[in-house]
C-alpha cells in the first residue's frame, strides 16, 4: 500500500465519477494521491480526510462543518429525522432545510419561519461531539461512522 492514499487502506473510491475538485474526477484525485510524498500527504490530511468523505471512501467521514450557527442544538435524533445524505445539514428549528456542501453555509433568520431557529453545518461529528461533551453514558463515536454507511449504501444502491 502506498504511503499516501486517498481512502484509508488503499481502497478504491465508492464514487468514482462523482467530482471531488474544479474538474477532476474522484478517480484521477486518488491517483494523484498516490504520488504525494510524505511530507504533502501529512500537511494535507485534513483536506484529504474531506476528499475521502466526498469520493466515498468507505471508512472516511466528513470532520464538523465549521460554518454553523446554533451548533448546540445539532442532535443526532435531529439528523435521524431526515432520510437526506448531506456533508453539512441545515434545519429551521426541527424541520429539514437544505443540504450544504463542506465547510457548510449560514441561512440566518431569513431562511426559517419565525420562531424556528436556523441550525445549520449540522453533521454526525458535530451531533456526537456534542453528546460525548456532555458525559453521554452511551456515547459511542462508531455510531457516527455506521449511520454515513448506512446513508451511501441506501443512496448508491
Amino acid at each position: 500500500v502506498p504511503s499516501c492514499t486517498l481512502c484509508p487502506g488503499g481502497v478504491e473510491p465508492s464514487f468514482k465519477n462523482e467530482i471531488a475538485t474544479g474538474d477532476v474526477t474522484c478517480e484521477e484525485f486518488a491517483n494523484t494521491v498516490l504520488t504525494w510524498e510524505d511530507e504533502t500527504c501529512d500537511i494535507g490530511e485534513a483536506y484529504l480526510e474531506i476528499m475521502a468523505a466526498r469520493c466515498g471512501c468507505v471508512t472516511a467521514n466528513y470532520p464538523i462543518c465549521p460554518i454553523n450557527e446554533n451548533p448546540w442544538l445539532c442532535t443526532v435524533n435531529l439528523l435521524r429525522s431526515t432520510d437526506e445524505n448531506c456533508a453539512c445539514y441545515n434545519f429551521c428549528g426541527t424541520e429539514f432545510h437544505s443540504c450544504s456542501d463542506y465547510p457548510g453555509e449560514f441561512l440566518g433568520s431569513m431562511d426559517c419561519p419565525e420562531g424556528q431557529p436556523p441550525i445549520t453545518g449540522c453533521n454526525h461529528a458535530l451531533a456526537t461531539s456534542h453528546r460525548c461533551a456532555r458525559g453521554s453514558l452511551n456515547c459511542d463515536t462508531s455510531e457516527y461512522t455506521r449511520r454515513g454507511s448506512q446513508l451511501l449504501r441506501r443512496r448508491y444502491q
